[in-house]
């Protein structure tokens, strides 16, 4: 047995967590682009996140101006917005077509549009400029039916009141639940694949 004590090992808990970095132009287009890589945002939302970064640093080194760095970032916005990096029109066409697809009716699509920080003009145009294959109401209760495995597809004990509430949560009116929910498996198969039109 070893008679000398060995050191303590830090606990990973009692590091102090690292300070946040100084605000530079070059550090809020590398913080940027480092963002945008992973989450596609509005101009909007991305003003909202580099914003409390900005905050965040400046209450942690009080000598550097918040409205100087606010500066810097209406500079890195403009860069992207030319670079393509920032796009509010094509990310309101492809969100909407992505959350479409995930059988999410208009209402809802507009909604979280909206918590993108999409303003409404702008999601307006992109729902009217929707292509041919955007889904309808109805087809996008029937991807939700069949993905949830609801109402035709339902495996359980029927539940007609649990399915309506489902499709009441993802957004669609009652008639549109109603409709969608009284088709059977081949109609709405017909329905999703575009061979039947609502």
């Amino acid at each position: 047995m070893k008679d000398t004590l060995e050191p303590e090992k830090s606990s990973p808990r009692s590091k102090k967590p690292a300070l946040p970095r100084k605000i530079t132009l070059s550090y809020l287009e590398n913080a940027g682009k480092f963002y945008l890589e992973k989450f596609p945002a509005s101009v909007a939302h991305f003003r909202q996140v580099m914003g409390r970064k900005i905050r965040k640093s400046c209450l942690a080194h009080p000598d550097q101006p918040e409205a100087e760095c606010l500066k810097h970032l209406e500079t890195v916005i403009t860069r992207f917005i030319e670079a393509g990096l920032l796009n509010d029109t094509a990310l309101s066409h492809g969100l909407l077509y992505s959350f479409s697809q995930r059988g999410w009716s208009q209402r809802k699509i507009r909604m979280r549009l909206q918590q993108k920080g999409l303003p409404a003009d702008l999601i307006d145009m992109a729902v009217a400029e929707a292509p041919p294959q955007q889904l309808s109401d109805l087809e996008s209760a029937a991807v939700l039916i069949r993905r949830k495995r609801l109402g035709p597809y339902a495996t359980r004990t029927d539940r007609p009141d649990k399915w309506m509430a489902s499709l009441g949560r993802a957004g669609f009116d009652y008639e549109t639940a109603r409709r969608a929910l009284a088709l059977s498996q081949d109609e709405i198969e017909d329905l999703i694949s575009g061979r039947m039109r609502a």
